[in-house]
């Protein structure tokens, strides 16, 4: 639909036309179990819109980009930030076991080899379940370390420059070493 003009005091002025899409939450365990979920807060800039009781969902919302808490029974409190842009989201809201002793957390280290240099190296992690990633240059002698990462396996991207050269997935706390040709 295109936006729809108004003419008020002999000018044009446009009016944004507002978009809506549906959101739902899943919370997973970190071995991808269902997880019920106890309640939720959207918060949209900073301000709480939506409090949400068990088994309601947020529904629709315009488009635009949110902050989730979702609380669930044994779990730590979980943030997520989510866009809205499609008709329909679904969201995986990895959880995290709740300790005494506070967060637990993971890390992926090692080398990359290679038979000539050609640019910077990157490396990108992305958790297998859950959401976001995470990335850190490597040495000019190949090593990266990228720690404090949430406990999960990893898809791991090695760049040079702007291209990814290798991919394979790894289990966190164990040295990776990557050849490159």
């Amino acid at each position: 639909m295109l936006p729809l003009l108004l003419l008020l005091f002999a000018e044009c002025t446009t009016v944004p036309e507002v978009r809506y899409g549906e959101l739902e939450v899943l919370a997973v365990t970190a071995i991808g179990d269902r997880a019920t979920i106890d309640s939720m807060e959207v918060y949209e800039y900073g301000k709480l819109i939506m409090s949400l009781p068990r088994g309601k969902q947020p529904g629709k919302l315009n488009y635009g980009d949110y902050v989730i808490h979702v609380h669930s029974p044994g779990f730590r409190t979980a943030s997520f930030e989510v866009r809205i842009a499609q008709a329909h989201t679904l969201f995986r809201a990895r959880l995290e076991v709740a300790e005494e002793c506070g967060p637990r957390y993971s890390s992926l280290n090692g080398i990359i080899k290679r038979t000539r240099d050609r640019g910077d190296l990157w490396v990108k992690a992305i958790p297998l379940r859950g959401t976001g990633g995470f990335e850190a240059k490597a040495s000019r002698n190949g090593r990266f370390l990228l720690a404090g990462l949430p406990f999960s396996d990893y898809i791991l991207l090695v760049l040079e420059d702007d291209k990814v050269v290798h991919q394979q997935t790894v289990a966190p706390n164990e040295p990776v070493t990557i050849q490159l040709n």
